[in-house]
Order: C-alpha cells, then structure tokens, then sequence
C-alpha cells in the first residue's frame, strides 16, 4: 500500500471513531428537535365532549374547548387546548347540577373588551334562577372573571317576583355591561321591584362601575327588559 493510500485509511478510521465516539445525548437532542411536535388531545379521558372552536387566548385563531363530566355530574373539568399547543384546564363545581341532565356551557363569547372569547357555564340552578362562572383566558391560566358586582358568580332570573342580568353594549368604543338585580316588594295595580342597578366599563382588566345605585321602578317592560343574558351569542335563559 502507497503512504497516501495509508495516510487516507488513517484519515477515515480516526472520523469513523469520533463519530462513534459523540455522546448519545448530543445524537438524540437532534433527531428530536427535527420531529414535528405533537398538539396536545382536547380529549384526555371519558367523560369529555368538544363544546366550542373560539379563539380564547386572543391570538385570531381557533381553540379547542372540552368539557369532562366528572363524579357523575357533581363537577366538570374545563379545558381549552390553544390552536399553539398551549393547554389550560380548571375544575368546575355543579352539584345543583347533578341528576338534572343539563348540559353546563353555555357558550364562547367576546364579552369584555380583552382579545379572545369569554367561556360561560351554568354552574347551578334552580326553579328559575340560574348560576353561571365566565372562564376567561388570562397569561397562560383560565380564570373566573367577576361581574360588575365583584362576584365570580354571575346569576340571571327572570320570574314573576324577580328579575336578574346582564346588558352588553359598546358604547364609544368601549364595552359597556349593566347589571340588575330586581325582587317584587308589592302586587296589584301598582306593583313595584327594589333593587340594584350597576354601569360597569371594562377597564384595567376588569368590570368598573360607572354608576351603582339603588333603584325602586313600577312593574312594567322596564323590570324585564334587563333580565338574563342579553348578549349577542348567548341565549337569554
């Protein structure tokens, strides 16, 4: 054999031998960083069923909204799968639920003025009030957000002898939600309700009242006119 003919043999062997000789880590680090990454299942266990495609996180896109029954129907796992692969999930309570076969979303709407849709699930209920959480997508978490009153839990009522809800409007560029809160204190021809009434801007990340007062108003329109949800997106009861 020639000295260049060694020379080349030695040349290949010493690259084989290194190549051998790279740390197993260094190997596997590439091979998964080329593999595309999985989207996380909407679905993880029974139970679950998709309930909404809104975008939540804001991001323009759609996301996937699960809900899974759990201790039969005693509470509901919440979880939002984004159109990134970003997952957020939270524990729903529904005990007044239980044995009633109601199904609890309501529905994914843009109700304050932050980017992405408002997730509304009736919590509890009863002959004609009912209970509801708004779940809303904050830095990465689903969290309640609180009506106008400061409550996370936000009910609507539209009996005879009461009248609970909310009113959304854009008003100047910027989301406006009222808030009632109305019982009968008198029957007959001159019936009356007592109550409260709040105007609350969204602002700094949160429903500001405006005005809040004390109200008394004669039976009429003006009781019921206020009473559930009226919101484009959600049915009123």
């Amino acid at each position: 054999m020639s000295g260049s003919s060694r020379r080349l043999t030695f040349a290949t062997t010493g690259l084989v031998a290194a190549a051998l000789t790279l740390p197993i880590g260094l190997a596997t680090a590439s091979s998964a960083a080329a593999a595309p990454a999985r989207t996380p299942k909407p679905c993880v266990s029974s139970g679950c069923s998709i309930v909404s495609r809104a975008d939540v996180d804001g991001d323009g896109r759609a996301d996937t909204t699960s809900l899974t029954r759990r201790d039969k129907g005693k509470a509901y796992t919440l979880r939002v799968v984004t159109a990134s692969g970003r997952v957020a999930s939270t524990s729903v309570a529904t005990p007044w639920l239980q044995g009633t076969g109601v199904a609890p979303f309501r529905g994914a709407v843009a109700l304050d003025g932050a980017r992405g849709s408002e997730l509304v699930v009736l919590t509890g209920m009863g002959a004609h009030t009912s209970i509801h959480n708004v779940y809303t997508w904050r830095s990465g978490r689903l969290v309640a957000e609180k009506d106008p009153s400061g409550s996370t839990e936000w009910v609507t009522d539209g009996a005879l002898s009461f009248s609970k809800g909310y009113t959304l409007r854009t008003v100047k560029g910027a989301r406006q939600l009222t808030s009632i809160s109305l019982v009968r204190d008198s029957w007959g021809t001159k019936a009356t309700f007592t109550g409260t009434r709040i105007v609350a801007r969204w602002q700094k990340g949160r429903w500001t009242p405006i005005t809040e007062r004390a109200v008394r108003m004669p039976e009429g329109p003006a009781v019921w006119s206020g009473a559930g949800w009226n919101v484009k997106g959600l049915a009123r009861f």
